[in-house]
């Protein structure tokens, strides 16, 4: 037997605390005095000079515990001795394909297989050798496990055949996912198996994809070494990407990015329906820049539903083309209970002012529909005391789905507020003596996600002249989304079934405050008209691999394969048309011989290093030795035991001195 980690053995000399503990003879507990005995002279304790030790199975166990735990923290394993030479050293390799993309590329599956049937030439059929492919996760190709079962003399032909019948997909590439799953599996067959050393061999194109940041939380194993492959491709190459689709203003904008890796390109860009080319313009992007370019969707044919935007110029065309549908305009209808006031200038009029500018807004004021049976809103508004009738329509609407705007202007509402949360609050009115502002905001929720990038946070702007005070129970189910000054709540939020009841107790009425004169008002109320439809996707551009076009595929297609194009899916009873693109991240290019290994902790074998590297594979100190490791994950066992020892110990102990009570 050796050990990975001798040094921990000294621990096993503790195993003289319980010695000393178990040898110290405790004095009686207390001294009880008898009157006959008062006259008789007292004597002097006879001290014994060597203490017994009373109880040997504990202390046996006690010390067994403490050796088994040190024999797991040294890590021990087995080795069989064998003369040198008399038998082969194994290396464990496993090689890590990148699926992703842009290994669509031209030339590269050719190179790909070229260089991975040359890695599989210099290893030993007596080798560990898996192999595994990744893109947005790893997907075990040839398992050691399989390798181990194929013939020793078939293994190198059988994996021949694993490698030409790769086949690339279309999802986004994640390196540090990736990454840390493959170490984490070689880690484990080493455990399981024996080995000191294995060799993680990487062969990508080297796009960057989500890069090597999340390794960085990751403790890399040291016995795992990297070494990357990089198939040359062309590193000329700009790519297009959708940014956005407006129905509304018949425009379509898209991203066109040249990478500091590229060179200066003249670039043709065509917005087309079919092979009809509607628009043509050209451009020249200098590399590392990006350029934002706006179509007018006005001068596609009449009646045209999709489209497509491509660029031309580079030297790979994978990335070229996206795929763009033409959203219809979806009358989103608003239901408010409450008065029209127009003299007043009150929310109500602010918002039907918004409304009648906009065709995919709709605003009624029509109590009534409440209790339809088809009532179903984008949004409902409350700003007025609701009747025990309307409680229980509100209620269901909400359970369904829906969200519910509580706009709390006076405290004559408490009891509808009490109605719709189920829960008991108190209200009073609070005027600020100069203005409250807003503070404390949750930009993690929906409602507030418009403004969640820096220069969007700032509502120092906004004044609020009146609110609420709203007091709620220690165990409220509400949370807050933003507060006034003074600690006072100002947007509330709690989740009634799948919808959501949201209550301000300030709102963008003149005579709360100048919320509805700000430009922050309208992307606010565009998170409140569209939270209804949050539950469901209902989006008509996907990226390939996105794993919700898995739930709509159908007929059996593998959705991380999806090729960047138009699809009809069906989603539940309904069929509709989904443009497909490809992910904008797969366009970005880094070798990744040239990333910092070393800073995120990873063992990293440069390719000037790889024939040395090679050499060492079947060299190490038990090798050297002429011995084989045969199994190095003992240390679970051993704590294991420990434990159970342990726990014998317990309860032979809690006996031991209940007995002793009971004597005493």
């Amino acid at each position: 037997m050796s050990f990975l980690s001798a040094l921990y053995l000294i621990g096993t000399a503790a195993i003289v605390a319980p010695i000393m503990i178990h040898m110290i003879r405790r004095a009686p507990r207390d001294n009880f005095k008898f009157s006959t005995l008062r006259f008789i002279t007292s004597s002097p304790e006879t001290v014994s000079k060597r203490s017994k030790i009373q109880h040997w199975l504990l202390l046996l166990l006690r010390a067994l515990a403490i050796i088994l735990i040190a024999l797991a923290f040294a890590r021990p394993y087995f080795v069989s001795e064998n003369l040198a030479g008399e038998k082969e050293k194994k290396a464990v390799v496993m090689f890590m394909v990148d699926m992703s993309a842009s290994m669509n590329r031209d030339g590269v599956r050719e190179k790909l297989q070229s260089k991975l049937k040359e890695r599989l030439s210099r290893l030993k059929a007596t080798d560990d050798v898996g192999m595994c492919i990744f893109e947005k996760i790893n997907h075990g190709k040839v398992p050691f496990k399989l390798w181990k079962s194929w013939l020793q003399e078939e293994r190198i032909k059988q994996m021949q055949q694993h490698i030409n019948n790769i086949k690339f997909g279309w999802a986004e590439s994640n390196m540090s996912t990736s990454f840390i799953q493959s170490a984490d599996s070689l880690d484990r067959h080493l455990d399981e198996f024996g080995g000191l050393k294995a060799d993680l061999e990487i062969f990508t194109d080297g796009q960057q994809g989500k890069g090597l940041d999340e390794i960085r939380s990751f403790s890399w194993p040291k016995r795992i070494n990297v070494i990357v492959h990089n198939i040359e491709a062309s590193q000329d190459n700009a790519s297009i990407s959708l940014v956005d689709i407006n129905a509304e203003n018949q425009q379509v904008k898209v991203k066109i990015s040249n990478p500091e890796e590229s060179k200066d390109l003249n670039l043709k860009v065509e917005m087309k329906t079919g092979e009809i080319v509607v628009v043509t313009e050209n451009i020249s992007l200098v590399s590392g820049k990006n350029r934002f370019m706006v179509f007018d969707l006005k001068k596609l044919p009449a009646g045209t539903k999709q489209f497509s935007v491509e660029i031309s110029g580079d030297t790979e065309s994978y990335d070229n083309k996206v795929f763009c549908l033409i959203p219809k305009i979806n009358k989103k209808q608003t239901v408010w209970l409450g008065k029209n006031n127009e003299d007043n200038k009150d929310d109500s009029f602010y918002y039907k002012v918004l409304s009648e500018s906009r065709e995919d807004l709709e605003l009624s004021f029509d109590d009534s529909s409440l209790l339809k049976a088809d009532f179903n809103p984008a949004l409902l508004v409350v700003d007025r005391t609701i009747s025990e009738e309307e409680v229980k329509p509100i209620q269901f609407y909400m359970e369904n789905g829906g969200t519910v705007l509580f706009l709390l202007k006076d405290t004559e509402q408490k009891l509808s507020l009490e109605s719709l949360s189920g829960e008991k609050v108190s209200v009073r009115e609070s005027t600020a003596p100069d203005y409250f502002l807003l503070s404390n905001v949750r930009f993690d929720h929906w409602l507030f996600q418009p403004f969640i990038e820096s220069k969007f946070k700032d509502f120092s702007t906004i004044y609020f002249w009146k609110s609420r005070r709203i007091g709620l129970d220690e165990n409220t189910g509400f949370s807050s989304l933003a507060k006034l000054d003074e600690d006072i709540p100002a947007v509330l939020s709690k989740n009634i079934g799948k919808g959501e009841l949201i209550v301000m107790n300030s709102s963008w009425g003149k005579d709360d405050s100048q919320l509805a004169l700000n430009s922050k008002f309208i992307p606010f109320v565009n998170a409140l008209v569209t939270a209804s439809t949050r539950h469901k996707e209902n989006l008509l551009h996907y990226t390939s691999g996105d794993p919700r076009v898995k739930e709509l595929t159908a007929n059996g297609t593998s959705w991380r394969g999806l090729v960047p194009g138009f699809y009809d899916f069906k989603d539940g009873d309904e069929s509709r048309k989904l443009a497909v693109n490809l992910s904008p991240l797969e366009s970005k290019m880094k070798l990744l011989e040239n990333v910092d290994y070393e800073s995120v902790g990873i063992s990293y074998v440069k390719q000037s290093m790889l024939a040395e590297h090679e050499k060492s594979r079947y060299e190490s100190e038990i090798s050297n030795a002429g011995s084989e490791v045969q199994n190095q994950g003992i240390w679970r066992y051993l704590l294991i035991t420990a434990i159970i020892v342990l726990l014998i110990e317990s309860l032979i102990a809690q006996t031991t001195h209940k007995k002793m009570e009971q004597a005493a």
